[in-house]
């Protein structure tokens, strides 16, 4: 399973956000209230149209589940306030799903996520959904392309690269920035 964090946001470092969302992830397996306590009661919103919002939501979710309910976390990332993580579940078959995580002040705030059933054949391409690397290298070029992008969003006036710029979702991780930067600016190349 691959950890890395990037820049830290106030509050906890990354490694501690990680930490934290694995936490969460796998109480759904262990059934273990004590991740509850990393939600902000106050403030979570919940975007799964199937869970409330706030810990309440959260154990009303986790009391539904099947006593086998399992959570392999594949790969996990912190970015800022987010967290995303990929893992394979099994609860009411096998499934495969994409979590991100926002915090604030050291506590979870909102939650997003995609849950497929997992394909049980490779797709065209022979792969599979979990496939690809797990582990985040170029840690000093991501720093670098996030610096550029700033300077290009703080140096443009009203511009389309800087309309562009400001439409990337704010939780796409910073492997993703370069690919941004690339379809923003040629000169990225």
């Amino acid at each position: 399973m691959a950890t890395a964090g990037f820049a830290s946001a106030e509050g906890l470092a990354p490694r501690q956000k990680i930490e934290r969302v694995r936490e969460l992830l796998k109480s759904l397996e262990t059934k273990d209230p004590k991740p509850f306590n990393y939600v902000n009661s106050r403030k979570y919103i919940q975007h799964n149209l199937q869970v409330g919002d706030g810990p309440e939501g959260l154990r009303q979710l986790f009391a539904q589940l099947p006593h086998n309910t399992k959570v392999n976390i594949v790969r996990i990332f912190a970015d800022g306030d987010f967290v995303v993580a990929q893992s394979e579940y099994e609860f009411f078959g096998p499934k495969v799903g994409f979590d991100v995580f926002r915090f604030e002040n050291g506590e979870v705030v909102e939650h997003w996520d995609n849950l497929e059933e997992k394909c049980s054949h490779l797709n065209l391409s022979g792969r599979s959904q979990l496939d690809g690397p797990t582990e985040v290298v170029g840690l000093d070029e991501t720093n670098r392309t996030r610096t550029s992008l700033r300077g290009i969003s703080t140096r443009s006036s009203y511009t389309d690269t800087q309309t562009k710029f400001h439409n990337i979702a704010p939780w796409t991780t910073s492997t993703s920035i370069v690919a941004a930067a690339r379809t923003i600016n040629p000169a990225f190349n």
